[in-house]
């Protein structure tokens, strides 16, 4: 089984990584310029947090308010967690990389996927996935 980032996940990390003034709940970000930077819908940057925070590479605040007929998830800060900006460094320093990878750039190459960044993002998360104990 392969763990699989996609292009919503990958600017996001890519964005915070680029920004990131230090790693941790200490730094965190304002969720809503970050969405509007990416330009992601509510639930898609929503799906791509919390993706990616299940996996230990960002950090979320969240709140979840409830009525008896609906509920909201309300995102006050996100920040990259020192995995993140591992991640982050060892993909940059991937052979076939060798480069920054900003958000500009995964929303290049991604939709192609042919690129060494595709490949290698999605190898490092199936090997995060499974040294976290989510797959065998």
């Amino acid at each position: 089984m392969n763990y699989h980032i996609n292009e919503d996940e990958m600017k996001l990390l890519a964005h915070l990584h680029e920004h990131a003034p230090g790693y941790g709940s200490d730094y965190p970000f304002d969720p809503s310029e970050v969405q509007n930077a990416l330009r992601l819908d509510d639930r898609g940057f929503h799906r791509a947090a919390s993706y990616l925070e299940q996996l230990g590479l960002v950090g979320i605040k969240s709140e979840l308010a409830e009525s008896f007929e609906d509920s909201q998830l309300f995102l006050f800060g996100i920040w990259l967690t020192g995995m993140g900006a591992n991640f982050m460094r060892t993909l940059e320093n991937a052979p076939g990389v060798r480069r920054k990878v900003t958000a500009a750039v995964v929303s290049k190459v991604w939709p192609a996927g042919d690129d060494a960044i595709v490949e290698v993002a999605s190898q490092q998360v199936t090997d995060l996935a499974r040294h976290r104990g989510m797959i065998p």
